[in-house]
C-alpha cells in the first residue's frame, strides 16, 4: 500500500474538483437550460453532480481529476478498491466533514493515517502513489494552499454579505446561472419567432408565458441575487425602448425594478420581442442587469 497521502496535496486535489466540478454543472445546466428544462430539475441535477462525479469517478477508477493530478488513490484500509456503493458513501461522508466547519476536512492533518472525518465514515484512505512525478505533488501542495487561503477569504467575507457586501464565489455563480436563463428565454423566443413567421402568423406571443410548453417547459427561475427569485415575466409598453446602434436600447429610469422577466411584444423594429432583466441594479461586474 502507498503512504498516506498528507493535508495540502489533498485540499490541492479537492480544489481542482471542486472547480471541475463547478465548471461541470455550468456546462451541463446551460446546455439542458436551453432544451428549456424547468429551474428545479435544473437545481436538483446541480445538486446531484458533485455526488455522481465522486461516486463514478472513484468507484471505477479509485481518482477523480484532482486525485489524478496530485498522484493520489482513494482505497479501503486493506488497500483493496473502494468500489461504486462506498464511493457514493464516501461522497455524501463529505457533508459531514462539511458541517463540522470543515474541520472534519482539517482532520488530515493530524490523524495518524492522515484520514479526514469523511475517510473515517466510509472506511477509506488517501495514498500517494509512488510512480507519481514530484512536480505533480508539489503542484497540487500549492494549489492547496491556494484553494485554502481563498476558502478563508470567503469565510471572513460572509458575515459582511448581509450588510450589502457579496461573499466571493457564491454570488458570481448565482449570476451566471440567472445569464444563462436569460439566454435560455432569448433562444426560445427566437425560436417562437421563426416558426411563427413560417406560418404567417404574429412573430411574438402575447406574453411571455406563450413560449410554454412549446418552447420552454416553464419559464425558468430568475434569481440575480437582489431581488426574491421569481419565473414570472413583467410586461412593458413600447415607451421603455428605442432603436440604437446596437440594436434595443431600454430606458432603465422607465423600469419598474421588479426583478422578474421584462418583456417588450411589440414597437420599434429593435424593440420587438425583447426579453430581460427587470433589475436596474448591478451585478458584480458593475453592469447593470437590464442591459444584458
Amino acid at each position: 500500500m502507498g503512504k498516506p497521502a498528507g493535508f495540502w496535496v489533498r485540499a490541492g486535489a479537492l480544489t481542482v474538483d471542486g472547480l471541475a466540478i463547478v465548471g461541470g454543472i455550468v456546462v451541463l445546466n446551460g446546455f439542458l437550460a436551453l432544451l428549456g428544462l424547468p429551474s428545479p430539475l435544473l437545481q436538483a441535477i446541480g445538486l446531484a453532480f458533485p455526488f455522481a462525479y465522486h461516486a463514478l469517478l472513484v468507484g471505477r477508477w479509485g481518482q477523480t481529476a484532482g486525485k489524478k493530478l496530485a498522484g493520489l488513490a482513494v482505497v479501503r484500509p486493506d488497500g483493496s478498491r473502494v468500489g461504486y456503493a462506498r464511493a457514493l458513501g464516501r461522497a455524501a461522508a463529505y457533508l459531514a466533514s462539511a458541517a463540522t466547519a470543515l474541520i472534519g476536512y482539517a482532520m488530515a492533518a493530524f490523524t495518524p493515517e492522515k484520514r479526514a472525518l469523511h475517510d473515517m465514515i466510509a472506511g477509506t484512505r488517501v495514498v500517494l502513489l509512488e510512480e507519481t512525478a514530484p512536480w505533480r505533488r508539489i503542484l497540487a501542495s500549492v494549489i492547496g494552499i491556494l484553494g485554502v487561503g481563498g476558502m478563508a477569504v470567503v469565510m471572513l467575507a460572509a458575515p459582511y454579505a448581509g450588510r450589502g457586501g457579496v461573499a466571493p464565489g457564491f454570488a458570481a455563480f448565482d449570476e451566471e446561472s440567472a445569464r444563462l436563463n436569460l439566454r435560455a428565454v432569448r433562444i426560445a423566443l427566437l425560436r417562437y419567432s421563426v416558426d411563427a413567421g413560417a406560418a404567417g402568423k404574429e412573430p411574438a406571443p402575447q406574453t411571455l408565458e406563450g413560449l410554454a410548453p412549446d418552447y420552454l417547459l416553464s419559464l425558468p427561475l430568475l434569481d440575480g441575487g437582489v431581488h426574491p427569485a421569481s419565473a414570472e415575466a413583467e410586461p412593458y409598453a413600447p415607451g421603455i425602448c428605442r432603436s440604437g446602434e446596437a440594436g434595443a436600447e431600454l430606458d432603465g429610469a422607465k423600469l419598474k425594478d421588479t426583478g422578474r422577466w421584462g418583456y417588450l411584444r411589440g414597437g420599434e423594429e429593435a424593440c420587438q420581442a425583447v426579453v430581460f432583466v427587470d433589475c436596474t441594479h448591478t451585478d458584480s461586474t458593475s453592469k447593470e442587469w437590464y442591459r444584458y
